[in-house]
């Protein structure tokens, strides 16, 4: 009955971590055709689906070089396999999940790799107590994780160069004006990108199957050479006819079948991450009690009996390719990641998800220097014709911004065509590799080859990648110590131990999938997604004003009222959610100024008064925002350092305060709301008498310091949270103002 306990535990396990693994690699395959835009997003999803099935097929057989060659797995007993199986299982799909959570892509195959070094490393540890006859180099090859570690990090090296390299060269060939996706040259490097992922196709997952016995495949390895021969002449006529009949889009249907062979080749040879231990636990769990004889799970022998065979053959790759589609299409994960490569690939200017380091600034630096000097030494009509390869076109959509291609079908047939080129390479030398940062670093090569980084956005964008690869390691150096301690817990509280560490396991999950939930809120918020869509750039404008007007009017009264009562109730809570609110208020504000900026540029000269005004309120908007700001910090720093809090005095002042500037704001509010400017004396007047109260009130505490009676961190602060209030007044109702402007001159726009 244990038994049978275990094996369901490990099958439990094992579609986890698929679903996990899936809601991170699938950036791998989907990123590029994402990002281009090729076609509906469904149809994407259901070409990388048919890559998963195949896929699942031909993923037997498969496991990752790197664990064979780090790890000797048969020094293990069986109860010491287990316990490895559960500490690496465990390990790896919170750490993966996590990632997942904030939209980080990061390895699978090293995260399993490290995760099993360190469980195997914890027993050869545990039995190196009992005898002085075990080395711990009988399990764990020291060496040659080091050597992995090499090859892994020449691959990534080695891609992002090549896509930039690669990408340079195609921008020469063909110009963002290139509208027209068909002709000659576009025929012929289709032809090539088919045929080099045919070949792809057939050596990494076909042909190193090595079926002894397969006819097919021994035809494809004797005859590849005329097979590729003729798919190139074939392609070649098909792109060549279609594209002048039919004006086929030639980069569309490389892009297409490009995310199909990635997808495929996930399947085939990243899915023994996911489920090859937990299928290899039950295996031996099988055997050890005689219950089957499955043979050796890696490479099915002649012995496995029919029933095996078809359980292996059809069943096995049916419920995984049900569970990787359903994952493919229902994991919201997916697209967080896929949309943190993309926004770091992006062709478009707009918001920046990460902010610049020191490294960062030195690095890009260092290269516009370069850059500068090089096109000293380079003649002028060479650098114009270049930059004339780079000029770039207008979108026409009419829609918000974010709506448009993160870059063209070009560069994202580049992008699936070299990493499909650079993972084959490397399974040919039996290098190990990390297919996930060879598409990501294959990915922001040719973005910074397509000349995305600009200097307006290359410190913030460098630092996204420097992230990523620091989280990447940092990972790898987690999933080692986390199995080896979970593997020494297991080991001594054996079933026990692992029903608790599962309760943890899931008890993270769902505060992280909590965490998850929220971040998308605040993503929403700051992306604008709940903005009404218009069906002009104006009409955009209009709406996404509004919207920000009231938007900050609400906001700013949330948090001055949080404010207030955190500090006179000395509650972190409340000052700590203002904090926050503050934060994604700043961020919004930022990201709609630049969005704001984008819009004008294509605005009609007889709009230009009506802009100045929408663009003289965004300005209050974020003088607002970090008035809000210097308010909350040093309250927040005070309570938090537990100083003395307010005397009656204050306390009283502070009140009368708040309820006169909520009845300001609410008067503020609903005057936006109706668009009745007509009453704008009322407010004015009123907040005339707020100011003149703020001015009693300082009075009052000047004299209190005079007197002694209030202590020197407490009057500080109350002074200047009475300035900054004052701040906060005055830009309100300076918004409200300019808003009056802005609609006064769109009507005049709309009468001329």
């Amino acid at each position: 009955m244990e038994i049978i306990f275990i094996i369901g535990l490990l099958i439990l396990l094992a579609v986890i971590s698929l679903v996990i693994g899936v809601s991170n690699d699938a950036a791998n395959f989907l990123s590029s055709a994402i990002g281009a835009q090729i076609t509906k997003k469904r149809i994407i999803y259901w070409v990388a689906a048919v890559g998963l099935i195949l896929g699942s097929f031909f993923s037997y057989g498969m496991i990752t070089n790197g664990q064979s060659q780090i790890v000797n797995t048969w020094q293990l007993t069986l109860s010491e396999m287990i316990a490895v199986f559960f500490a690496v299982i465990i390990t790896c799909i919170v750490i993966i999940h996590l990632c997942n959570v904030y939209g980080l892509p990061t390895s699978t195959t090293t995260a399993f790799v490290f995760s099993i070094s360190g469980g195997v490393l914890a027993i050869g540890t545990l039995q190196s107590f009992n005898s002085d006859s075990v080395h711990l180099g009988d399990y764990i090859a020291t060496e040659k994780i080091f050597i992995i570690l090499a090859g892994i990090f020449i691959s990534v090296f080695f891609a992002f160069v090549s896509g930039l390299i690669v990408q340079f060269i195609s921008r020469l060939v063909f110009s963002f004006k290139s509208r027209k996706t068909s002709g000659l040259l576009f025929s012929l490097a289709g032809s090539i990108a088919i045929t080099v992922i045919f070949f792809f196709i057939f050596k990494k997952v076909l042909i190193v199957q090595e079926l002894e016995g397969n006819e097919t495949i021994l035809f494809f390895a004797a005859h590849l050479p005329e097979m590729l021969t003729a798919i190139f002449a074939f392609t070649l006529f098909v792109f060549g006819l279609g594209g002048s009949l039919f004006r086929i889009n030639i980069p569309m249907i490389v892009v297409l079948f490009g995310t199909f062979a990635l997808a495929l080749s996930f399947a085939a040879n990243d899915l023994i991450n996911f489920i090859g231990i937990p299928l290899l636990g039950i295996q031996n769990l099988l055997i050890n009690n005689g219950i089957v004889n499955w043979g050796n799970f890696w490479s099915l022998g002649n012995d496995v009996s029919m029933m095996n065979s078809q359980i292996y053959y059809l069943v096995i790759p049916l419920v995984v390719s049900v569970v990787m589609i359903a994952t493919l299409f229902y994991s919201r994960k997916i697209s967080t990641v896929v949309e943190t490569e993309l926004m770091l690939e992006r062709q478009s200017a707009g918001k920046e998800q990460f902010e610049s380091t020191h490294l960062s600034r030195s690095i890009v630096k260092i290269i516009l220097q370069i850059i500068h000097n090089t096109h000293k030494i380079l003649p002028n009509w060479l650098i114009k014709s270049v930059s004339k390869q780079y000029e770039p076109i207008a979108y026409t959509s009419n829609v918000r911004h974010a709506a448009n291609p993160s870059f063209d079908s070009i560069r994202a047939s580049v992008n699936v065509v070299l990493a499909a080129l650079i993972i084959m390479t490397g399974t040919f030398f039996k290098l190990p590799l990390s297919t996930t940062f060879i598409v990501f670093l294959v990915g922001v090569g040719s973005a910074i080859g397509d000349n995305a980084w600009t200097r307006e956005n290359a410190v913030y964008r460098l630092s996204g990648v420097f992230t990523i690869l620091g989280i990447w390691l940092f990972a790898s150096l987690l999933a080692f110590i986390g199995a080896f301690f979970l593997t020494i817990v297991i080991v001594y509280g054996k079933l026990y131990a692992i029903i608790g560490l599962l309760i943890i396991m899931m008890l993270t999950i769902f505060r992280m999938d909590k965490v998850f939930k929220q971040h998308r809120i605040n993503k929403k918020a700051l992306d604008n997604e709940s903005y009404i869509a218009a069906e002009t750039k104006v009409g955009w404008l209009v709406d996404n004003g509004l919207t920000q007007f009231k938007k900050q009017l609400i906001e700013t009264l949330k948090i001055v009222v949080l404010t207030f009562h955190g500090f006179m109730d000395e509650d972190l809570g409340q000052l700590r959610e203002s904090s926050h609110k503050v934060k994604l208020l700043i961020k919004s504000n930022r990201a709609n100024k630049q969005e704001l900026f984008e819009y004008l540029k294509q605005m009609p000269d007889q709009w230009l008064e009506a802009g100045y005004n929408l663009v003289q309120a965004f300005d209050y908007m974020s003088e607002i925002s970090e008035s809000l700001h210097s308010l909350i910090a040093p309250v927040l720093l005070h309570v938090e350092n537990n100083h003395k809090g307010l005397n009656d005095d204050q306390y009283k002042e502070l009140s009368l305060l708040l309820d006169e500037t909520i009845s300001y704001f609410n008067f503020l509010i609903h005057l936006e709301k109706e668009q009745s400017f007509s009453i704008l004396n009322d407010p004015q007047n009123k907040q005339r008498a707020i100011l003149n109260l703020l001015e009693r009130y300082q009075k009052f505490q000047i004299k209190r310091i005079k007197a002694g009676s209030s202590n020197t961190k407490a009057s500080s602060l109350y002074l200047d949270l009475l300035s900054e209030t004052k701040n906060v007044l005055l830009y309100s109702i300076n918004l409200v103002k300019s808003q009056r402007d802005f609609m006064a001159n769109l009507k005049g726009y709309h009468k001329k």
